[in-house]
């Protein structure tokens, strides 16, 4: 019997977005690693009963850059489970009017590649700061959303991270939080003094409170579409669901 995971879910990865060599894109290896692992154990107890059968519709892998879109594609390919060749894995300006049981974001950006960048430059930050490309992504999603990412730099960089603070404050409240607490980055916000009108300049990293995930099973839930939409409302009011 699986144990479904809450409709907002995050998964917190300790790495560093590398910029391309081409000056154009940005990957995170970290963030790769456990995105594969989720999927293999969620792909490994697939609720067929209430989700269906496991086809490409299934599972989709929304991404900001094809750098990470290459090396994700990589890495299921080579999974031990050979359904993982069935996952989408796209970047989130072609899944539009697509539709996956269960979407599963990379955020990828962290504050290694921030240095020096206004915030403005909304396209340069993605997820982190263009609300209109978070939206694509969260509304493909029937039922599950899972983020990948770093919670320290999402909070403290780019035009969303008020957002993202509603999202991880959800996510702890319903104990879908996942190798870090929120009392941890209220403590790194508090540092970085997010309340003043910095430039996106970088402080120490405190990557000791990130821990490698240990996916414990929650409690056992029905996610049903609407329970999603309802949720994501909570912190996107302005959530477009067609």
């Amino acid at each position: 019997m699986h144990q479904n995971w809450h409709p907002l879910t995050f998964l917190a990865a300790c790495g560093e977005s590398v910029q391309s060599k081409y000056g154009v894109g940005y990957s995170n290896q970290a963030e790769v690693f456990e995105t594969v692992e989720f999927i293999t154990s969620l792909v490994s107890n697939w609720p067929e009963e209430t989700w269906g059968k496991f086809d490409q519709y299934s599972i989709g892998v929304v991404l900001p850059y094809m750098e990470q879109v290459m090396m994700v594609r990589s890495m299921l390919k080579q999974g031990p489970v050979k359904d993982l060749r069935l996952v989408s894995v796209e970047r989130v300006y072609n899944v539009q009017g697509k539709q996956f049981r269960v979407v599963i974001i990379n955020t990828v950006r962290t504050h290694h590649t921030c240095r020096g960048i206004d915030e403005d430059n909304s396209a340069d930050y993605a997820f982190l700061s263009n609300s209109k490309l978070l939206n694509t992504a969260i509304t493909r999603a029937q039922s599950l959303v899972v983020v990948v990412g770093d919670p320290f730099s999402l909070c403290t960089a780019g035009k969303c991270r008020n957002m993202w603070i509603k999202f991880l404050e959800d996510c702890e409240r319903n104990k879908s939080l996942y190798g870090v607490t929120f009392a941890q980055i209220q403590d790194y916000m508090d540092y970085m003094d997010v309340n003043k009108a910095y430039k996106l300049n970088p402080l120490p990293w405190n990557s000791q409170y990130l821990t490698h995930l240990q996916y414990v099973k929650p409690k056992q839930l029905l996610l049903q579409p609407m329970l999603l939409t309802l949720t994501l409302l909570r912190f996107l009011p302005g959530l477009i669901t067609c």
